[in-house]
């Protein structure tokens, strides 16, 4: 085996076909993974910064794909520090289950040989950020192995908190194992909405009026965050682009959930869903407020899980994002995983003061005075 390196984003749309042989013979991948989701994100995202895609070959065969590229940051208003990072992560749009595509049979040998040439020849980077990565990532436990072989400082740790849906057979069976409040607060919407004569719940498969469809789960989305201060999706021209493109791109392999829920003629919710392997990931939504009483983001979430089972789908994933909605319908997490390495210069250690060593000297004295006062609020009672 060996490994050589594509950096040209003409390079990188060469390939597809490669790849997606690839991941089709791959154990350890997701739908963000795919050609697909990689390259539409580089296209919108990469913009002037350094592609590094780094590939395994067996002969004339590619046993390995690990996708990054340099992000430089400036710290302290003149640190200047390149950021090894996986090609997905660094946007406004952020996807899980990342990592290097490995072929099923090479996982260990082709893990290996990634993280060796990622310490040893790759240069141009002073901190690797490897996020969003499975925890039983193999690539991952060779990186880190390699890193404290070879006296390398890393640090590991968690990216996110998932909450999953393990799908049994049946929509009942599903309702069954939920207690008896829970099962009500899932279905007497779902019911309530069934009385509406035009209400319908359906996933759109309109190739020709795609954009129409991306068009109103735009606005759907924005209208349910509108008048709240936080930071919401659909916001940058790269976003929407990106998505576009990727919404059509995985439409047309069969990828796509795209759930709609309608009422009164008009489409009043929307779940953007992609199904991959038996498994579906609920990446984003939105639902209109003027309907806030048929309480929609419920019911599509109830109806898009049941449609999940009868596809004979086995996980509904939410994905990252700890919001209490994801509570009613499951208790079950996962999680991804970190690795981040540095190298022993300037900016190096710039990096780790400014994300390590500051927030938790700030935990660490937060506490402190918590601790202190408690110990005062003690002596006043006394």
């Amino acid at each position: 085996m060996k490994i050589t390196v594509v950096d040209t984003n003409d390079g990188f749309a060469a390939l597809r076909e490669q790849w997606d042989a690839l991941q089709n013979n791959s154990i350890e991948t997701s739908i963000f993974m795919s050609w697909e989701w990689q390259f539409y994100w580089w296209k919108y995202y990469g913009k002037q910064q350094k592609l590094r895609l780094l590939l395994v070959t067996s002969g004339d065969r590619i046993v390995g794909i690990l996708p990054l590229y340099i992000q430089v940051v400036t710290l302290f208003r003149q640190i200047q520090v390149a950021l090894l990072r996986l090609v997905g992560t660094g946007g406004d749009t952020s996807p899980d289950y990342l990592g290097p595509i490995l072929e099923r049979g090479t996982e260990n040998e082709a893990a290996q040989l990634l993280a060796d040439f990622v310490l040893t020849h790759m240069q141009d980077w002073a901190v690797l950020r490897l996020t969003d990565m499975p925890q039983d990532s193999i690539f991952q436990h060779v990186l880190t192995s390699l890193c404290r072989e070879r006296n390398v400082r890393f640090s590991r740790g968690l990216s996110a908190r998932i909450a999953v849906v393990p799908l049994p057979a049946s929509w009942d069976a599903y309702l069954a194992s939920m207690t008896k409040s829970q099962r009500y607060n899932a279905v007497r919407y779902m019911r309530k909405l069934e009385r509406n004569s035009s209400a319908r719940f359906f996933a759109w498969n309109d190739a020709e009026n795609i954009d129409t469809a991306v068009d109103r789960l735009i606005e759907l989305h924005h209208l349910r965050w509108r008048g709240r201060n936080e930071s919401h999706a659909f916001s940058s021209p790269e976003y929407v682009g990106f998505h576009r493109e990727v919404i059509k791109a995985c439409l047309k392999r069969g990828w796509l959930r795209l759930y709609c829920l309608e009422a009164d003629n008009v489409i009043i919710a929307m779940h953007y869903c992609y199904r991959y392997r038996n498994q579906v990931f609920e990446f984003q939504g939105g639902f209109d407020p003027a309907y806030t009483q048929l309480v929609p983001g419920r019911v599509i979430t109830g109806y898009s899980i049941q449609n999940a089972i009868e596809e004979g789908n086995t996980v509904y994933d939410f994905l990252k994002g700890d919001y209490e909605h994801k509570d009613l319908w499951t208790k079950e997490k996962k999680e991804t995983q970190f690795v981040a390495a540095y190298r022993g210069n300037l900016d190096g250690h710039a990096y780790r003061l400014r994300f390590e060593n500051i927030p938790r000297w700030k935990r660490r004295v937060k506490s402190l005075l918590g601790k202190a006062g408690l110990m005062a609020g003690k002596a006043d009672g006394d």
